[in-house]
């Protein structure tokens, strides 16, 4: 996951200089708050800028641009799921740009985890995944949920080699967050052939992030 804001310092540490004089004069100066926290992104002083879109947003709980840059923090942290809140909340606010670029790149994908975690979010869950392989992979695979509290997700005629050689969909730790913060247990995934089911695929186990 990563952020596209185009609000660059040429010289951030001068800008932080010149911010926090503002802060000094004017400390409800939300704006400048924001503004700082991206010259330390630029810095890649990302835990402090984090700091600074916290002020900005408990100033101005509305403001779509802190939310966008706060996001852009916690990725380059690998925070990624707080970072998929914070673009949501963006999305939400009227800026969806970030979310989306998430999304393309396996992110985000699960609004359900800003709200719990039972069966129903792990069902919903399903027609996301669906529409993301028809989306992003051009797949249209089957999809089911098994296990007495269906925390077993099987996905069907999927291209395995694909998979084996990218893994996109299990190797990012957003997408494995996610599903984890759902309840899942274990993805398997099983290649079709000639209209019969052949289970010569993966089974990844969530929890301990390992392929067995």
């Amino acid at each position: 996951m990563y952020g596209k804001d185009g609000s660059k310092f040429t010289d951030p540490r001068e800008a932080i200089e010149y911010l926090n004089n503002a802060i000094k004069l004017k400390p409800d100066y939300a704006s400048a708050y924001n503004a700082r926290g991206v010259a330390y992104n630029n810095l890649s002083l990302h835990q402090r800028a984090i700091e600074d879109f916290n002020e900005a947003i408990r100033l101005q709980p509305n403001d779509t641009k802190a939310y966008f840059n706060r996001s852009y923090a916690y990725s380059k942290l690998s925070n990624y799921n707080l970072g998929c809140r914070d673009a949501q909340k963006a999305c939400e606010l009227g800026d969806c740009g970030l979310l989306e670029e998430a999304k393309g790149n396996g992110f985000c994908l699960f609004p359900a985890l800003r709200s719990g975690n039972g069966v129903k979010k792990r069902i919903e869950s399903v027609n996301i995944l669906q529409k993301y392989f028809k989306d992003a992979i051009n797949w249209d695979p089957i999809i089911t949920l098994g296990g007495k509290d269906k925390t077993i997700l099987t996905i069907e005629s999927v291209h395995l080699t694909w998979m084996m050689v990218n893994a996109k969909f299990v190797e990012h730790d957003g997408m494995v967050q996610g599903l984890k913060n759902l309840g899942f247990k274990k993805v398997i995934f099983i290649k079709q052939q000639y209209n019969e089911k052949e289970f010569n695929g993966w089974i990844w186990d969530i929890e301990e992030n390992t392929l067995d």
